[in-house]
């Protein structure tokens, strides 16, 4: 039996131990066909999708979902149908499915289907398939990754932590991982710790792996990207420690190729002066977790707006929930709004 007609074969719950034992996809060099309208490089289809290289490339040898092609150099390259199976997969996962389940339809199958169809949870074919009884709906799923990380964070398990968030990466992608499971936990924690009901070591050890793997996501974005843009000034200003939020903005910006610069938690308003001076900024985000804290810093972020008149600053967090502090023509306040606006307002500068 050949590649091309090789049923897929179905990994069991060991499959992580045993990936090298899956049979790889041939991968034709793009020299040998014609090549297709679009391609794109890992980068591109991560930043697409949420899906990582390594997740990507996982899929393609067990479970035959991709069928990327060779550039001159041996890099992969995805086509479109190649982009178009994995916004499937994404629905499927999101609607309960297993990647096993979804992966017994096989890349055909998916690719004949319509995305509404399965948003809608439909059944497209007679082998759609079944939600796993194992999983349950994605609510009930997103629960059940919370609910295990709330443990080993409070058994001070940080390798079960770190597997934890990865097995999540792998089930649901980046996106959904970090701002539907990873963000609310964390605020509940918080609240808990608040409330006396949780320590203070488990609630760092989770938001330290939750940090440490959103910095690994932007490095993987920026891989291979030329950087001839100028970069946007992400930081919280001292004393503010809380970086979780910005880090998920500095992502989606990677993501939308837009460069980043990410001064890190407690900055001084000074050092954010000084890489406006040096670098002239298109924009600058800046997050306040404490109303107080912003109302400290209004005098000299005041006096850095007006410095620096071309550089728009979008100023957002949980402390901005009170009258504005000050106003400038290029300073935009984000009470309440989330990530997709402070992107609406950077892009125009870009």
């Amino acid at each position: 039996m050949t590649d091309s007609t090789r049923e897929p074969r179905m990994p069991g719950s060991d499959e992580r131990a045993n990936a090298d034992a899956w049979i790889p996809v041939r991968t034709e060099d793009v020299r040998a066909q014609p090549l297709p309208l679009t391609l794109y490089k890992s980068a591109t289809i991560t930043r697409l999708t949420g899906y990582s290289p390594l997740l990507l490339r996982a899929w393609e040898r067990r479970h035959r979902l991709l069928c990327p092609v060779r550039g001159p150099g041996g890099h992969r390259l995805y086509t479109d149908d190649d982009l178009a199976v994995l916004k499937r997969v994404r629905n499927y996962l999101c609607a309960g499915y297993s990647i096993g389940e979804v992966a017994a339809l096989g890349r055909s199958a998916l690719l004949a289907e319509s995305d509404e169809v399965v948003r809608a949870g439909a059944r497209p074919s007679a082998r759609s398939p079944q939600p796993s009884g194992e999983r349950g709906p994605f609510p009930s799923r997103v629960a059940d990754f919370q609910d295990q990380l709330e443990a080993a964070a409070c058994s001070f398990e940080s390798d079960r932590v770190r597997q934890l968030i990865e097995d999540c990466c792998d089930t649901m992608g980046e996106e959904l991982t970090f701002c539907t499971v990873l963000r609310p936990l964390l605020e509940r924690i918080g609240l808990a710790w608040d409330c006396g009901q949780m320590s203070v070591g488990a609630e760092n050890l989770l938001s330290d792996a939750f940090r440490l793997r959103l910095l690994q996501a932007i490095e993987t974005c920026r891989r291979g990207r030329e950087r001839a843009q100028r970069p946007v000034v992400v930081a919280c200003v001292a004393p503010e420690r809380h970086d979780l939020g910005i880090l998920c903005l500095a992502l989606s910006l990677e993501r939308t190729r837009i460069p980043v610069l990410f001064l890190g938690p407690a900055i001084p308003v000074s050092e954010v002066e000084r890489a406006c001076r040096l670098l002239a900024p298109p924009a600058a985000c800046l997050s306040f977790k404490r109303t107080c804290t912003l109302q400290e810093a209004a005098p000299a972020l005041q006096d850095l707006a007006r410095a620096h008149a071309s550089t728009r600053f979008v100023i957002g967090g949980d402390g901005v929930n009170a009258p504005r502090c000050f106003e400038e023509d290029n300073v935009y306040w984000l009470e309440g709004a989330g990530v997709e606006a402070a992107i609406s307002l950077v892009t125009p500068q870009i």
